[in-house]
């Protein structure tokens, strides 16, 4: 191929796309490609890119790689260019009241994405270091979402970054536009190239959203979910989520805002878990203790319900002819027990008027309580 040839980035392309069409593996193709255009012509690694969208189904010659990350930040670069990246945290936030989209990794890095006079702005941030703060970049004829949206499938389906907490969260964005950024996202994510994530994060969610984003990530890797989601009447949805693998797979589950109406036996598989519930009865002090002796793996829980009665409650955890520790406080409706289990494991138990505490202990000096 002449030397004019090759300075045309279309042409080079159109050559890689029909090395992709001819169906070979990566590395035959490579060699084909060096053969009959020069070796000098593309690198194994910008091949590499071209030829796997090519070949599934991405035939457009003029798409631009340089997306909004790559031109605003070099730690986004590292991301989408690097032989392999650990990712920690990737925080993916679409906010309709304030009118702004988010990317943030390892909750260092974070890229900001907002209209303004029709066109878009995109900043960098160093959250821990205000010297390396950049000025916002005006990208003309973009929209801010869709830059937002193709800027997280960069990053998903790079097969070198191995992704290990992925969080969302979606909040005022307007009915249909609210269903559209949940469908992009599922489809982002269904394309990434290597999902490890072993926990997931969302905020207001309701239980179908979840559950839906939630059956995307593989349950073999999945060890811990944090949901603080919209709870509104969902029943299907609850039921649907709680049947789900990963559910039953992950190892602990926390959230914090609203009610769950999830039945209290539902949270009983995980070796931790912090949940909001209108109700805890003595009958689901029973499962609880229950659980307790049978499950060795089983370590802490949390538990805030308005419609708790300590002393009906904690007497389930008391022998026959105990009662509960010495450090109760019955006038602050607190009762501190030291629970062991047929086989010797021990548990402190902290009850007071509207919430319990459990933590295992792995030693047995005596104890104060003061951890709670």
């Amino acid at each position: 191929m002449s030397a004019a040839l090759r300075e045309n980035e279309l042409i080079i392309r159109a050559c890689v796309l029909y090395e992709a069409l001819d169906d070979k593996p990566i590395f035959e193709s490579y060699k084909n490609f060096c053969r009959k255009v020069g070796k000098d012509a593309m690198t194994h690694y910008d091949f590499d890119f071209w030829f796997y969208r090519f070949r599934e189904g991405n035939h457009d010659l003029h798409y631009d790689r340089r997306l909004a990350l790559m031109k605003v930040s070099r730690n986004f670069r590292v991301v989408t260019q690097s032989c392999k990246v650990v990712m920690k945290r990737l925080s993916v936030q679409q906010d309709g009241y304030e009118e702004y989209s988010e990317l943030v990794f390892d909750t260092r890095h974070q890229i900001n994405y907002w209209p303004e006079n029709g066109e878009c702005m995109v900043e960098y941030v160093n959250r821990f270091d205000e010297s390396h703060q950049k000025p916002p970049k005006f990208l003309a004829g973009e929209d801010y979402m869709e830059l937002h949206r193709r800027d997280l499938e960069l990053i998903m389906k790079n097969r070198r970054v191995q992704l290990k907490t992925f969080h969302f969260t979606i909040a005022g964005v307007k009915e249909g536009l609210h269903e559209k950024c949940i469908e992009d996202l599922e489809n982002i994510l269904k394309s990434a190239k290597s999902l490890t994530a072993n926990a997931v994060e969302t905020m207001l969610l309701s239980y179908s959203e979840f559950a839906s984003l939630l059956s995307i990530f593989p349950a073999e890797h999945l060890q811990k979910i944090n949901y603080d989601g919209d709870t509104g009447p969902d029943e299907f949805g609850y039921k649907h989520l709680v049947t789900m693998d990963q559910w039953k797979m992950a190892r602990e589950f926390n959230h914090s805002i609203g009610e769950l109406d999830i039945p209290f036996e539902n949270f009983l598989n995980f070796d931790s878990f912090c949940v909001q519930i209108s109700r805890f009865t003595r009958n689901d002090a029973v499962k609880l203790r229950n659980m307790i002796e049978r499950s060795p793996n089983f370590k802490s829980a949390q538990i805030f319900a308005k419609d708790m009665d300590a002393i009906r409650e904690n007497s389930i955890f008391l022998p026959d002819d105990s009662d509960s520790d010495s450090d109760d406080d019955p006038v602050f409706g607190v009762y501190n027990i030291r629970y062991t289990t047929s086989d010797e494991r021990l548990f402190y138990i902290r009850f007071y008027r509207s919430s319990l505490y459990i933590k295992k202990s792995d030693w047995n000096p005596k104890y104060d309580f003061t951890d709670f």
